[in-house]
């Protein structure tokens, strides 16, 4: 009787070790750009702006085993599904994964939760949050 309660504890233990595995990505398709700007495509682990803006899980199409890619590692990653683009950017004397949001003569980015960050075609920079920024005063109109 011992060993079938060690066998069934030994199930539920691998059973749940399974359930625990699995929670714990949230694979969506995508792909990584190499430093020499190749291109790999398979799954990165969806997780909250914060957490992507440290790290890149990436698992190569056919692959088993994953990646994980810090800021400076690679140019950027994207996720297929939804657009989001992260690169490696250096902010504040440290190298993270900022979010792309808009490209033009001032680029906006995203880090991390909260804070919000522009740069010019000289690699200028301002970092703000836009919580802030809402209760700041309105600018008047210029009447001509």
């Amino acid at each position: 009787m011992g060993l079938a309660i060690m066998r069934y504890a030994l199930m539920l233990l691998l059973l749940f070790t399974t359930f625990s595995l699995s929670a714990q990505t949230n694979l969506r398709e995508g792909y990584v750009i190499t430093l020499e700007g190749d291109t790999l495509t398979g799954y990165i682990d969806f997780r909250t702006g914060a957490m992507n803006s440290q790290q890149c899980v990436f698992i190569k199409d056919g692959e088993l085993n994953y990646t994980t890619y810090l800021p400076g590692q690679i140019q950027g990653y994207r996720f297929l599904n939804n657009g989001m683009y992260y690169v490696s950017k250096e902010v504040d004397n440290q190298v993270i994964f900022v979010e792309y949001i808009i490209r033009g003569n001032l680029n906006l980015y995203q880090i991390g939760e909260e804070k919000m960050l522009l740069e010019d075609e000289e690699g200028r920079q301002a970092a703000f949050s836009p919580q802030k920024a809402q209760g700041a005063t309105k600018v008047k109109e210029r009447q001509a």
